[in-house]
């Protein structure tokens, strides 16, 4: 199960004496000092003005519900930007700009929809960092092959588990991961759309989505000629053993003839 984390930090955070007189007088704008978790399905946890010991809580309690194990530092990205509050939401150099004006529910929903376009770049951050690990790894098999026309160094087996590596790659991507479509939230609750549509661009999701298809396709045709290389030195191998079985038969059947021979011969004398 793939996971990640995004911590989104107010950058007018009032100190600890105001905010406490806030919350007495009851009169203050509790939306620009109130902190949010989002859980999405896909693995990915954004916390909205949130420290760091309760940012250390929230994964605690999520990780008891947590599908699999995280196995490699790979499989985690974490991603910081601030936000501030202001008359037109936007986003530009890495601060988000909510509406001041929005309270309760559309306030919620509004970073709902910053929050879900952050989930999913994290998302592909992720497969990102993935699928340049497995480039690392093959990126001397060419040099290889052109230099000794085989690939030693890896066997039939190990071809098979990269292809399964890159096919659960693409799946991650393309199944389980909603990164190519808007999220259902949208389908009834559309007024946040603009805003979450703006998110989506600025953190440029469709760029690089396109890159990554691109890379995984180059990965797969590599993977594919390596494949074709280890089953031609496969197929050559099967025709020398058939070969050396025939040679051992016709020595066989040359020795029976020639016992039968000298056999005949002895009788003879």
């Amino acid at each position: 199960n793939v996971g990640g984390g995004g911590n989104v930090k107010n950058e007018k955070e009032e100190d600890e004496e105001k905010e406490m007189k806030r919350k007495d007088d009851g009169d203050g704008d509790t939306e620009k000092g109130a902190a949010d978790v989002f859980v999405v399905s896909w693995g990915v946890v954004v916390m909205w003005n949130t420290n760091e010991k309760a940012t250390q809580t929230v994964r605690r309690m999520v990780r008891q519900f947590q599908i699999g194990r995280i196995k490699t530092a790979e499989d985690v990205e974490t991603e910081d930007m601030d936000y501030i509050f202001g008359g037109h939401r936007s986003v530009k150099g890495d601060v988000i700009t909510l509406s001041s004006g929005k309270k309760g529910e559309d306030a919620v929903h509004e970073k709902l929809a910053a929050t879900l376009a952050l989930a999913q770049s994290l998302k592909l951050s992720v497969l990102e960092t993935r699928l340049l690990k497995q480039f690392e790894e093959v990126k001397h098999l060419p040099k290889e092959l052109a230099k000794h026309g085989q690939i030693a160094s890896l066997s039939r087996k190990g071809v098979q588990k990269l292809l399964g590596r890159l096919f659960i790659t693409h799946t991650d991507l393309t199944l389980t991961s909603d990164l190519l479509d808007t999220p259902e939230f949208f389908w009834e609750e559309d007024a946040n759309l603009p805003f979450y549509k703006t998110m989506f661009s600025y953190l440029e999701i469709p760029k690089r989505t396109a890159t990554f298809n691109k890379r995984k396709d180059v990965l797969h045709e590599l993977y594919e000629v390596i494949r074709d290389s280890k089953e031609s030195q496969y197929s050559d191998r099967l025709e020398w053993i058939i070969i050396w079985l025939i040679l051992v038969e016709v020595i066989l059947e040359l020795v029976q003839i020639l016992v039968g021979y000298f056999q005949y011969f002895h009788y003879d004398d």
